[in-house]
């Protein structure tokens, strides 16, 4: 079946005439993923057969009727469809916003490749009316990864159903050619019905295109809402500096603590905890860049790990610290009986492996001291490794989920 057969057979069952429509995303002029909103500039393309005074006014040539001109008023504006931002918190129109033509070259090409006349109940009355506008509307955007996070921006387009004319409903229409209009096929080489214009990435900031950039339905069918996607992603690089690698740093000074004297215990954990409340405060200024949200992100798990870090340098601390003082109240030329005892019933090892019975005070506080500096030499290689992993596994996933949306 054809594809103006098929969108007959589809207008007639449903009582309902086709507009078909074409989108072009022009800017973002600002994306806020804090009040999750951004505001939008673009201009949408309606091809209908007009009724009642849009069809008395429509030029009998190529001329255009604008909304600035003396002849456009309220009445004009209430013949003509009615667009509605289905997504959106505001919706306002943009100097010389609205335009009102006829059109002679409205085609579409077929799987078979030949071009044929799109399909109309009124062939000799096609007009088109364009809305260039500006909307403000609502994100959906899932932070889980931030700041390797990658989203979905959507602006849905719907016919309202308290509009009076109820008649009209869209038409998606991949390989509609309307050369006048530079709406041409990607298949010709032009961008399609649904298009992003390639300067938008300018005005994303922090962020970058990716994958396919607009999408629409392959089946041929009257409906009355349509979307245009744009796949975006964050460039993570300023909060990887900021909030990953600078508390990643500093949690590692964690460790410098084993060089200060088990006998000094306050200036031990000064420094820990010196270490953990600045990490605390990184934690709450990060926690300023997102909106509350009700689920921990990738950044507040590495926050985490780091703090948990700390934390078990702190218990390392404290047990050497324990064990110097144990072998030190044993006396000054004495075997170190009680520790063997310790590591043997709690521990549940032979302690002779690492004390021999013939271990003398001093002796004992050096091996400890070994031990103490061997734990913190793991916790620093571990903590490095740990670092080491993470980044490669999100910068490995999010060029993963790059190269599957480019395909």
């Amino acid at each position: 079946v054809s594809i103006p057969s098929l969108v007959r057979a589809l207008s007639e069952e449903r009582g309902r005439e086709p507009c078909y429509i074409a989108v072009r995303l022009w800017a973002i002029k600002r994306l806020d993923s804090v009040r999750m909103r951004a505001d939008v500039v673009f201009r949408v393309f309606m091809l209908f057969n007009p009724r009642g005074l849009a069809r008395e006014v429509l030029p009998s040539s190529t001329n255009r009727i604008v909304s600035t001109d003396t002849t456009w008023g309220d009445e004009l504006d209430d013949a003509l469809p009615t667009l509605v931002v289905y997504n959106g918190q505001e919706l306002k129109d943009a100097r010389g916003a609205r335009e009102f033509f006829r059109v002679n070259d409205a085609k579409c090409i077929g799987d078979d490749g030949v071009m044929d006349d799109l399909w109309f109940p009124d062939p000799e009355n096609v007009a088109m009316v364009t809305y260039k506008t500006e909307a403000v509307i609502d994100l959906d955007m899932d932070f889980r990864n931030f700041p390797f996070d990658q989203h979905k921006i959507g602006l849905c387009f719907f016919f309202p159903k308290k509009h009076k004319d109820n008649m009209y409903e869209f038409v998606c229409e991949p390989n509609m050619y309307i050369e006048s209009e530079q709406i041409i096929p990607t298949s010709k080489g032009g961008r399609g019905i649904l298009e992003v214009k390639p300067g938008i990435s300018k005005s994303l900031c922090e962020w970058e295109l990716c994958g396919s950039l607009t999408s629409s339905k392959k089946a041929h069918h009257l409906q009355s809402k349509v979307s245009l996607f744009i796949n975006i992603r964050r460039r993570p690089q300023y909060y990887e500096n900021k909030f990953i690698f600078r508390p990643g740093l500093i949690a590692i000074l964690a460790c410098l603590s084993s060089i200060v004297s088990p006998k000094d215990v306050g200036n031990r954990f000064q420094v820990t905890l010196t270490v953990l409340l600045t990490l605390v405060g990184i934690n709450y200024s990060s926690a300023e860049t997102l909106p509350n949200l009700s689920y921990t992100t990738a950044l507040d798990r590495y926050h985490d790990a780091c703090h948990n870090f700390v934390l078990l340098v702190i218990i390392v601390n404290v047990t050497f610290v324990w064990l110097t003082e144990f072998c030190e109240s044993e006396g000054t030329s004495g075997t170190i009986v009680g520790v063997m005892k310790f590591l043997e019933g709690n521990v549940g090892v032979d302690a002779a492996v690492f004390l021999p019975t013939n271990t003398t005070v001093q002796d004992g506080c050096r091996t400890v001291d070994y031990y103490e500096d061997i734990g913190m030499l793991s916790l620093f290689l571990s903590w490095i490794a740990y670092n080491t992993w993470l980044y490669r596994h999100h910068h490995r996933h999010h060029d993963h989920l790059f190269s599957t949306q480019q395909t």
